[in-house]
This record gives C-alpha cells, structure tokens and sequence, in this order.
C-alpha cells in the first residue's frame, strides 16, 4: 500500500477549518453562557466577541480557500 504524501498547503487547510469550527462552539457557549444571567455590559461584550470571533473565522475561512491545491 502506498503512502499518500500530504502537503502543507493540505495540511494548513485542515488546520483552518478546525480553527474555524471551534470558534464557533465558543460564539455558542459564549451566547449561551450570557443567557444564563444577562446584564447589560455582558451583553455589549457578547457582541463584540461574537464580532471579532467571526470575521477571524469569516479571514480564515477564505485564506483556506484560497491556498493553491
């Protein structure tokens, strides 16, 4: 049986999609958490983070699609 090479742009693609997914169980358990006992200043932070969080993950997204095969 042959050994399938695995290259780095592979590699950095797998990694961003991991990447991506867990920021998105922290947006949910960061959403989550504040609906427990929201106050006003939890829910500014909230969405800064769920922001930030997702145009990180909206970047990553796109550099994984746009690594050369």
């Amino acid at each position: 049986m042959k050994k399938q090479q695995t290259g780095y742009n592979q590699i950095r693609r797998e990694f961003t999609s991991m990447l991506v997914f867990g920021l998105e169980f922290f947006i949910a358990a960061d959403v989550l958490t504040t609906l427990v006992a929201p106050t006003r200043d939890e829910i500014i932070l909230l969405g800064a983070v769920v922001l930030i969080r997702t145009i990180l993950g909206y970047f990553l997204s796109k550099e994984s699609k746009d690594l050369v095969p």
